[in-house]
Formats: structure tokens, sequence, C-alpha cells
């Protein structure tokens, strides 16, 4: 389980975050959700400890994250930050590999290009693989660097639990690939790894995720399953947006329409 516990984070005077706990357990998938400026992204870099917390503490499988090499993180642990940027004339396949590279000593084996190859067409990309990566539309770069994340953790390291930390993963990505994406995410957490997703759309939040933590002004509004956080009351509070939520006829899950 990776877990927060009462953080707190702000530059100079201003909180960002503030005495906020949270906890992502193995095969369960977490959405974040706010408007701009809520604290998501600074959430996520805490868990991943890119930032340190003024105060609190973040844990990982009962660890806390201090104790963690850098190397143990990464071998159990993969991030698709929300802007992934490379210049290099690398192809699709070399920077898939990079994802390996936890796990590599010496060279890439035959079994790492078989994942890299693997990750890519889970994403619907396999047809790229031979492209220099700065030839790539946005679109197709953000599905490049999730086959490069999902590369990096794709087998268990023994029986060490798996997570994966995507901040906006549907950038970028049209309708079909956003749910292509999210499905390939549910598939890993239907293998025991834990996900933490930051979401801008409440309807993707209700149709993928396990629960939702809203965030405002840097402190968690609401948490929960969705058909109980994604109501009109909690949705206008934290979002100032009038809204109808209805439910959707052919799945047991709540749909969000903007007024």
């Amino acid at each position: 389980m990776i877990e927060a516990r009462k953080i707190t984070y702000q530059i100079g005077s201003q909180a960002l975050l503030t005495d906020v706990s949270i906890r992502v357990a193995p095969g369960e998938v977490v959405a974040i959700i706010g408007p701009n400026g809520a604290g998501k992204s600074t959430l996520r870099k805490i868990l991943t400890g890119d930032l340190e917390p003024a105060s609190g503490v973040v844990l990982m499988s009962g660890r806390p994250l201090s104790e963690w090499t850098t190397l143990d993180r990464a071998r159990v642990r993969a991030v698709l930050p929300q802007d992934s940027s490379l210049n290099f004339p690398f192809t699709v396949q070399e920077v898939v590999l990079m994802g390996r590279t936890p796990h590599v000593r010496g060279s890439e084996t035959a079994n790492d290009h078989r994942i890299a190859a693997e990750a890519l067409a889970a994403v619907e990309a396999d047809q790229l693989r031979e492209r220099l990566y700065p030839t790539l539309s946005g679109g197709e770069r953000q599905r490049v660097h999730l086959a490069r994340m999902l590369a990096q953790v794709w087998e268990a390291a023994g029986s060490a639990t798996r997570y994966l930390l995507l901040d906006e993963p549907t950038t970028s990505l049209d309708i079909a690939h956003q749910h292509s994406a999210l499905r390939v995410v549910r598939r890993f957490s239907g293998e025991g790894v834990g996900v933490f997703v930051v979401l801008h759309d409440l309807n993707l939040a209700a149709q993928y995720a396990d629960r939702i933590v809203m965030l405002k002004a840097g402190r968690v509004v609401a948490e929960g399953i969705p058909e109980l956080i994604l109501t009109v009351e909690i949705i206008q509070a934290t979002f100032d947006l009038r809204v109808t939520v209805m439910w959707h006829p052919d799945a047991d899950r709540p749909v969000v329409l903007a007024d």
C-alpha cells in the first residue's frame, strides 16, 4: 500500500496541501480529481518523492519512502508525470526500453525487448516502434511514455507490490485512446498493482476508479466510491459548476453532465 499521512506542503506562506491523508491499496485504482490549483500534481510529486512535505509521512509497502533507495523504488513503482519531455532522436522502441533500466544488468535481454514490445502493443502503439520519438504527435508521445512506465513494472519483482502513479495520463489522447489507456491501467490493477491517477474528466473517474479522492484548495473535501462522491452537491461545491448527475442505463455508475 502507498499511504500519505497528514501531508502538508507549502511554498513560503502559501499552503498547497494541508493535512492530506490518502491510501492506495494493491489492486485498487484511486482517482484524484479537483479544480485547477487544488494540489493534485503536488500530491503526486510528494507520493513519488519529488517533493518533501513540510509535515507528514509517505509510506510505501509499510516503509517510509525515505528508507527506499532510488533503485529499489524504480523496480516496483513507475511514474507518468504531467509533462514528459525528450528531445533526442531515439526510436520509440528505445524510449520504451528505458523503462527496463532498473532491471537491466549490463545490457537489455531478449526478455526486456519482449516486454517493451508487449507494452507498446498494450497501448496500441506497436506500429510506431521504429519511428523517431521527436516525429510523433502529442498523443503518440503520451502513449509511448505510458508504454515506457508499464514496461518498468510489467512483471512482479518477487513478492513486492507494484504501483503506477499517473498524472493526467489522458492528456493529448483522443477519446478512443483515453479509454484504451485506462483499460490497460485497470488490467494492471487486476494483477494486484496499486494505481494512483490524477484525472480531470469526472466521467472517466466514475468509469475506471474504485475510489475517488476530491481535492479543493489543498484539502480533501470528499473521498469514497464514485457513486457517493459524484453527487450534484459535492461537484457544485468543489468546482462551482451546476451539473446534472444521471445513472448510466447500462452500467452501474453515475454520469455527470454540465448544465
